[in-house]
């Protein structure tokens, strides 16, 4: 605490993102500087706000109307340059009206925050990729130390090819990774959150190839999801420098288990993961996993 007191507004308008000539000239006429946390719910100015030294910014925009601009987010990014923290919820249905001005394609002039560093990002219902592809256009994703991804469904049916979509547009392949860097260079602590997918192995391998010096991990994950992380891996230069792992496991089920040793092999007997710690296993329902816990027990040892 440095003794200071931190100014938060909250600016919520439900019924449209745009607000009257009026109206956004009230609001814009507003001095800010002493504000550093700010949060949009289903609001996105159009033009620049007074408030520069925002240090955190949270923006919500789900069940909305109108197409978004990705200009009005960059115009909003850009007005305050100070912001390290950045929490994002997407829940539309359209991507975004890229506006074509003087021949600019906006969403593709570099990055638009150069001091953040952590990005907390949630995906709701049938979001498309290509929305995702020009959000991350306006950020430098090397300079990221945190990322929280969330990402949730109301079809369960379009989940997995809308999950294999999103990484995509977040986690480009990238082989081999001394051609060019990874896209998470600098991070450091990473969570990934989904609601009922299963994802693949080769998915979790492109999220984990693309973060090298990750060093805490945290999975939400079903009892089924397809994660195994082996030997190619490690060779590759993923998770080297891991020191904590935790794993919650979501409806699990007495014929399957994601806590088998095999999963994990690679971590605890090869010597590229010297740095890695400790192993975390939270499991929402009860069953008899004493097996398992043993096996695991004799292999990690101090570090589970």
């Amino acid at each position: 605490m440095n003794g200071r007191r931190e100014e938060y507004t909250y600016i919520s308008l439900p019924l449209s993102i745009r607000l009257r000539k009026e109206h956004f000239d009230f609001l814009s006429s507003w001095r800010m500087p002493k504000l550093t946390h700010l949060e949009l719910s289903n609001f996105i100015p159009y033009e620049r706000l007074c408030c520069e030294n925002v240090t955190r910014l949270s923006i919500r925009l789900t069940a909305i109307r109108e197409q978004l601009d990705v200009q009005d987010l960059r115009v909003l990014f850009e007005s305050m340059p100070r912001i390290q923290s950045l929490s994002i919820t997407f829940g539309v249905d359209e991507p975004f009206d890229l506006v074509v001005r003087d021949g600019v394609r906006y969403d593709n002039d570099g990055p638009a925050l150069p001091n953040l560093a952590h990005l907390n990002l949630e995906v709701e219902a049938m979001t498309p990729d290509d929305t995702i592809n020009h959000f991350v256009a306006l950020l430098n994703l090397q300079s990221l130390t945190h990322l929280s991804l969330s990402f949730f469904w109301d079809d369960r049916n379009c989940m997995e090819p809308a999950f294999e979509k999103w990484i995509g547009a977040l986690t480009p392949c990238q082989y081999p990774m001394d051609k060019m860097p990874p896209t998470f260079a600098r991070l450091e602590i990473f969570s990934l959150k989904t609601d009922g997918v299963r994802g693949s192995h080769r998915l979790f391998k492109q999220i984990f190839m693309s973060m090298p010096n990750v060093h805490v991990v945290s999975l939400n994950i079903t009892y089924d999801a397809d994660i195994f992380i082996d030997k190619e891996w490690v060779e590759g230069g993923a998770l080297s420098q891991l020191r904590t792992l935790r794993i919650e496991v979501l409806q699990i089920s007495p014929s399957s288990s994601p806590l088998s040793p095999r999963c994990l092999d690679a971590l605890y007997k090869m010597k590229d993961c010297e740095q890695f710690k400790t192993l975390e296993f939270r499991i929402s329902l009860h069953r008899n996993l004493r097996i398992e816990k043993k096996e695991l027990q004799s292999l990690m040892r101090d570090k589970l």
